[in-house]
């Protein structure tokens, strides 16, 4: 399926939100977690063990999981520069091949999970091997183990932006899917990006691969606002799930409604075109800069009728675009992605976003008073 460009497609399917009697629900699969407690990132691994001599540390029971890096010599022999140690009863069970690329040996986490709701539970171990420069976005590694240790299921390299909401079901009584994501992109469109995901089960200690996927989703200015400002469990988790079906877990349950999560979708497009415009400030000028906050400020002025609330929220997401944009060089290069880019092709890519960004936020404010019209009678 075509991906759409820029807000629209987001703009139109929060919209979408306030026809629909309500969200299906979700519940997470995380029975419980775990991670090195701080302080414990090298710990000796068991005597004899040597192609590692310390590593992060995760202890429950009698299971103990370590991160480590290969030593000197060990690194032909073992297939690889880190490794995930898992030690059971005092007895070494099984070894995985890891690779860190930067940052530190206890970005590891463990997450214990009934995939196929049997009773006993699989074993997820993921670890971060790095971040990209470009988005902030995180590169992980992740396996899943079964519930004796015995066998490693499946083991997906090059998971971008994973989170333990990554890993839910549908209803208590079916087993759990865990979405696989990565960044691509997008053919015709440049550098442009989109966060895609694919479904798995496990069945019988197998992995299965579903037909259905999430629609993907742009990193549009508005994804990248959503991103930059988002809660994560932890420093490096993200949302995946939140951002490819608009909603987190247990949907239903909570008390916020689809007019609710309709409106912050729509604040979330209004904190996106700011930003663009804020990014832009260099090549088109100042004027045309402050435009997108002004046209963004009267657009929820006539929406939600609180002239200081709509000034507020502007305001607060321009001093958000400034901050982000804050650093040496003009903003547009970080924001494109185009850091060996002329002025001229920085111009270029900035008229013709704004003049998109402009087309679509017009759309979006037209569907939005059309709504809320027919709504009223």
């Amino acid at each position: 399926m075509k991906v759409q460009h820029r807000m629209m497609k987001t703009a139109i399917a929060a919209f979408g939100l306030l026809l629909a009697s309500a969200a299906q629900a979700t519940t997470s699969c995380v029975d419980s977690a775990h991670a090195p407690l701080e302080g414990q990132s090298n710990v000796p691994l068991p005597t004899g063990f040597e192609p590692c001599d310390t590593g992060a540390l995760i202890a429950k029971g009698d299971t103990n999981i370590w991160r480590c890096k290969v030593q000197p010599g060990f690194e032909d022999k073992v297939g690889a520069t880190y490794l995930v140690v898992i030690e059971q009863g005092g007895r070494i069970v099984a070894t995985e091949r890891d690779d860190m690329e930067q940052g530190p040996l206890d970005a590891l986490r463990w997450y214990e999970v009934d995939f196929d709701r049997d009773g006993a539970h699989e074993h997820v171990i993921a670890r971060r091997v790095m971040e990209t420069p470009a988005h902030a976005i995180q590169q992980w590694r992740v396996s899943i183990h079964s519930a004796d240790w015995s066998k490693v299921i499946t083991s997906f390299d090059g998971v971008e932006d994973f989170g333990p909401d990554a890993i839910f079901r549908d209803s208590p009584d079916e087993g759990c899917l865990i979405l696989q994501t990565r960044y691509e992109a997008l053919p015709g469109e440049g550098e442009q990006l989109a966060l895609k995901g694919s479904l798995w089960a496990i069945v019988d200690d197998e992995p299965v691969a579903l037909a259905e996927e999430p629609e993907p989703r742009v990193l549009d200015a508005a994804f990248i606002a959503e991103r930059q400002q988002a809660p994560y469990p932890d420093d490096y988790m993200r949302t995946p799930f939140r951002w490819l079906y608009g909603r987190d877990h247990e949907a239903e349950q909570a008390a916020t409604s689809p007019q609710d999560e309709a409106a912050a979708k729509l604040l979330g497009a209004v904190r996106g075109y700011v930003l663009l415009g804020e990014a832009c400030r260099e090549p088109l000028g100042n004027d045309l800069a402050n435009a997108f906050a002004i046209n963004a400020r009267a657009a929820l002025e006539r929406l939600g009728g609180d002239a200081a609330a709509a000034q507020v929220f502007v305001k607060e997401a321009s001093e958000v675009a400034a901050y982000n944009c804050a650093g040496e060089g003009p903003c547009w290069r970080k924001y494109f992605d185009m850091p060996d880019a002329t002025d001229a092709q920085g111009f270029a890519a900035c008229a013709t976003a704004a003049a998109q960004a402009q087309e679509d936020f017009s759309t979006i404010m037209v569907t939005a008073m059309t709504m809320g019209s027919s709504q009223e009678r």
